[in-house]
């Protein structure tokens, strides 16, 4: 009975921590894209820089939300797709 608590008490904190880190997660990649949209004056720079930063997000979003594995595949193929563009149009 004890053990049982112990473990619902270590899975719930474990639960919170990768919710908080989700969180953390999220207010960081608004921060940044908020700072390469704002400061980085080439558009081009701006669509890979924000590629990358969205592919790097999707990896923590697949390790936090174990639930959202189908949607980190979506944030990487966004990804691609940004820097694949920002890298071939405005290259220039």
């Amino acid at each position: 009975m004890e053990n049982m608590l112990l473990a619902e008490a270590i899975q719930s904190i474990s639960e919170c921590t990768l919710f908080v880190t989700f969180l953390i997660s999220v207010v960081l990649y608004l921060v940044c894209g908020f700072v390469i949209v704002c400061l980085v004056p080439n558009l081009g720079n701006k669509l890979i820089l924000l590629g990358v930063l969205t592919g790097a997000a999707a990896l923590v979003f697949a390790v936090t939300m174990a639930t959202g594995a189908s949607l980190a595949w979506v944030l990487i193929f966004a990804a691609f797709f940004l820097v694949f563009y920002g890298a071939t149009k405005f290259s220039q």
